[in-house]
């Protein structure tokens, strides 16, 4: 049985009435049976779990102040006019379908423009307002209508996808999607996945859990049969190979779906500072410098960088080892010096296409008598293989009555 309404087992069905019992002193109106499951379904009926997971739910909703938030709430100027996305019409079971241009959302410029509570605010507002459109498509198509449908667009994530910051708040963006909105996602296609996207998703795949990965289709350019087999193309912008053109024949419906756009810098708030926060401290006294080994096995890796003193400038250089056992070393990034002691941290990152041994060196050689506090982050991402556990990669058929 699927745990869903309508479709419960006699043990499921007895897990939902002893859940109502030990929630009755938290449940609101808006706490329906369909609600309810979801949660059960999520913590596999285990109610101990289940009850955890919904009453920190309960709590969490309280300081976003949910109820609330599509009334009250004033999302910041550049939210509204830079963020992108727009819900394109709903699927053929009437699941409501969110596109998304993730891959060109300028991270780095919404979070030096906007706090990080009110992003999280927003993605909130999107959610209450996809639930609240499958409540209104229940009542239209007079069915059940369970879960939502997102198309995520990764065209441009070579240039968004890899800052650190942005990459650390995603991961908080999936854990509250996974914790507070469980089995709201049915299915999730992600289109124009680069080559460098297996580099991203090695990073943020630990943080997915395995059935929502199964519900996530994952393709490159040549994306238009996947697409279609699961959204319709009587809603589908043109651009996308399907029949809807916007206005004036805009094939990119653009009073549909915004365009996610770059953030001018007039927005960036005086004074923050976004910076990730797992930067290690190190002071490197006159004449000497910090050495890190990497042993990269995979080609088109990925070396990200951030750094920042508190005072003064440091060199800094990446190099590759000849494998032919020599210490001759060929420069990657060329040694300079980086005035990154004014407040903003030096951020970066290096396509490594071959594999091999790499060197990642901060250089204070130069200094005779001045000491500098150094406060950094190095990771190195290898890609998955296409086929190594990325969710289906062959376009397929979804029989929805057996959902």
């Amino acid at each position: 049985m699927s745990g869903r309404l309508g479709d419960l087992s006699k043990e499921q069905k007895e897990a939902l009435k002893k859940f109502k019992v030990v929630l009755k002193d938290v449940l609101q109106e808006r706490h329906d049976d369909k609600l309810l499951l979801r949660f059960l379904r999520a913590r596999e009926f285990d109610l101990e779990k289940s009850e955890l997971m919904f009453r920190e739910d309960v709590d969490w909703r309280k300081s976003m102040h949910s109820d609330t938030l599509l009334t009250d709430w004033e999302m910041p100027e550049v939210l509204a006019k830079h963020w992108g996305g727009g819900i394109i019409g709903d699927d053929a079971d009437g699941r409501p379908v969110y596109l998304d241009p993730y891959g060109k959302r300028d991270n780095r410029g919404l979070m030096h423009s906007a706090t990080n509570r009110d992003i999280m605010k927003l993605w909130l507002r999107l959610n209450e307002t996809l639930e609240n459109r499958i409540k209104e498509n229940c009542k239209k198509f007079k069915k059940d209508v369970d879960g939502i449908v997102i198309i995520c667009d990764m065209a441009g994530m070579e240039e968004q996808g890899f800052w650190k910051p942005g990459m650390d708040f995603g991961k908080q963006v999936l854990s509250m999607f996974q914790l507070h909105y469980p089995e709201l996602l049915r299915r999730m296609v992600l289109i124009n996945c680069p080559k460098m996207f297996y580099v991203l998703w090695a990073a943020v795949k630990p943080f997915i859990r395995e059935q929502t990965r199964q519900k996530m289709i994952i393709v490159g350019s040549n994306y238009q049969e996947a697409l279609l087999s699961a959204v319709p193309a009587e809603i589908l912008p043109v651009c996308y190979g399907g029949k809807v053109k916007g206005e004036k024949g805009d094939p990119q419906c653009t009073n549909i779906v915004k365009p996610a756009l770059p953030v001018p810098e007039s927005y960036y708030m005086k004074g923050r500072v976004v910076s990730s926060r797992t930067l290690v401290n190190k002071v490197l006294e006159p004449g000497v410098s910090l050495e890190f080994q990497y042993k990269v096995t995979r080609p088109d890796s990925l070396l990200l960088y951030e750094f920042k003193t508190q005072e003064r400038d440091i060199a800094f250089t990446v190099k590759k080892l000849d494998e032919s056992g020599t210490k001759k070393a060929t420069p990657v990034l060329e040694k300079r010096k980086y005035h990154c002691y004014l407040g903003v941290p030096e951020d970066g990152k290096l396509v490594l296409s071959q594999p091999g041994t790499y060197i990642v060196k901060f250089d204070n050689s130069y200094s005779i008598r001045k000491s500098k506090t150094l406060d950094y982050w190095i990771e190195v991402l290898e890609p998955l293989h296409e086929n190594e556990d990325v969710g289906f990669q062959e376009p397929m058929k979804f029989d929805h009555s057996k959902e």
